[in-house]
């Protein structure tokens, strides 16, 4: 409330910034899929491993990461509160081939890779680039047959 503009009553409150004076309409959000709501909701083994490795299900499950040019300066802070601050724009960080390069042996199918390219070691792949060893097979198999 505090955020409404300041000549609006607290019974009818205008917000202005967030969504133009009422002119900015949301459609209302989309119900999650069953298999993450069931992960998120209950508190069982499985949903438990799930929320403590959220994170690397997403990474292994991404088309792109996120990525800026991070203006230091402020990262370390031992003072007050962290700040992420960017210097530049942000933009998709992807392979730069849909294909990974067969010269490199090392370097594993990632981001939207995993989705196209040898398929067969799709769930294997996933599993690598989670890099997690306390991340379930299964958790991931049903994320993935979700996605698919």
């Amino acid at each position: 409330m505090s955020e409404r503009k300041g000549n609006t009553s607290m019974a009818t409150p205008e917000f202005q910034v967030c969504c133009a004076a009422g002119q900015a309409m949301l459609r209302p959000l989309e119900p999650l899929p069953d298999q993450i709501a069931t992960l998120l909701k209950n508190n069982d083994a499985r949903s438990k491993e799930f929320k403590e490795n959220i994170r690397s299900y997403n990474s292994a499950l991404s088309f792109a990461s996120m990525n800026a040019d991070l203006d230091r300066r402020y990262a370390n802070n031992q003072h007050g509160a962290y700040a992420f601050r960017i210097h530049g724009g942000v933009y998709h960080l992807m392979s730069s081939s849909l294909i990974p390069d067969e010269s490199n042996v090392v370097q594993q199918p990632r981001f939207a890779q995993i989705y196209i390219f040898d398929s067969r070691n799709e769930l294997q792949n996933r599993t690598n680039v989670a890099g997690n060893q306390d991340v379930s097979r299964e958790t991931m198999r049903i994320l993935q047959n979700m996605m698919h």
